[in-house]
């Protein structure tokens, strides 16, 4: 009973956070409800952004469906499609609750014929798909910046954009982020080829750090076993994120009215996704409001947050139709309330 009430406790105090903050947005101008017109009022940007919905929604699935092969599950692709589908639909309607990863597992091992006790391979399977997603998304972050690296560490004085600042320190993150991305693979690697022993004893550890130490580099170890699944999921994840930025660099051009170039949208959009995943409000509200706002505003484009409103706004709307799918799921492949609360 304790936990429960700490744990709405807690959730209280997240959403308290996210309307703080969005209320604050609004107040100062930053945040301007009315640029969700943007998404009718130009059917082009609507239709392109669900084009692209669609296309990360088959790339991710295709992606999963190669990494189960890891752990010998095998399922088709439109099984995939329909199960990926429901698990953002879940992501969307009960954040951080039962969560999408669980409800495909759920279903995967049900309509597979999966026994139940193969679950934590499942569980691993989940965590590898969003390592090679991080990392994809860092790496096209990395990639894209790097290629423009000149036009970043210089001062951004000829954009014509409201305000013209200088971008090295957007470039910093960027690298700094990718660095650390290659250290702790590297350091993952390692412990798996010489301390096989030591990640054993942590993974039941009562320390939460180095249990989440032990299951990553399990989930490198099963990744690496492979390495053509390897090559195909990092260049799904790649393509996924790619697609993004090219359709948020779209959005940013139509909502901020001025020109945003491809190389803002890859410095910009990856590191505002990263602070969406910091646990500190639902789904990241609030606090992906106030960081696309400044990350805008340091490459010299004003209104940041509500470019990043009429982006999350239209995901949403796009992933609700998941419940499609979901009910589909649950006529022909009904799951008890008791498997549905496991995770």
């Amino acid at each position: 009973m304790a936990y429960r009430w700490r744990g709405a406790g807690l959730v209280a105090l997240k959403s308290a956070l996210a309307v703080a903050l969005i209320a604050w947005l609004v107040r100062s101008g930053a945040l301007d409800w009315r640029a969700l017109r943007t998404i009718t009022a130009r059917p082009s940007v609507m239709i392109a952004q669900a084009a692209v919905f669609a296309i990360v929604v088959v790339l991710g699935a295709v992606r999963w469906r190669l990494l189960l092969h890891l752990v010998g599950v095998q399922i088709g692709v439109a099984r995939a499609v329909q199960l990926h589908s429901a698990g953002i639909f879940f992501n969307v309607v009960v954040p951080g609750s039962v969560g999408g990863d669980v409800v495909k597992i759920l279903y995967a091992e049900k309509s597979s014929g999966v026994a139940p006790a193969k679950r934590a391979s499942l569980l691993l399977v989940a965590l590898i798909d969003r390592m090679v997603g991080l990392v994809g998304l860092v790496a096209i972050a990395w990639a894209l910046s790097a290629w423009q690296r000149s036009s970043l560490l210089a001062t951004n004085t000829a954009s014509g954009h409201a305000t013209a600042k200088p971008l090295p320190l957007l470039f910093a993150s960027t690298s700094a982020l990718g660095f650390a991305v290659l250290a702790a693979l590297a350091v993952a690697w390692m412990l798996t080829r010489y301390a096989r022993s030591r990640l054993a004893l942590w993974s039941t550890s009562p320390s939460r750090l180095l249990q989440h130490v032990a299951k990553g580099s399990r989930a490198l170890q099963l990744l690496l076993s492979d390495p053509r699944v390897l090559v195909q999921a990092f260049g799904s994840a790649v393509l996924m994120h790619f697609a993004n930025i090219l359709f948020f660099t779209m959005l940013s051009r139509a909502v901020a009215g001025v020109e945003v170039t491809l190389v803002e949208s890859a410095v910009v959009f990856p590191l505002g996704l990263l602070t969406t995943m910091v646990p500190l409000s639902p789904g990241g509200i609030g606090v992906g409001h106030m960081a696309f706002d400044r990350l805008f505003h340091a490459v010299g484009v004003a209104g940041g947050a509500t470019i990043y409103n009429v982006y999350l706004v239209g995901q949403i709307a796009l992933s609700l139709t998941g419940a499609l799918p979901y009910l589909a799921l649950r006529r022909h492949v009904p799951v008890s309330q008791s498997e549905a609360a496991v995770g």
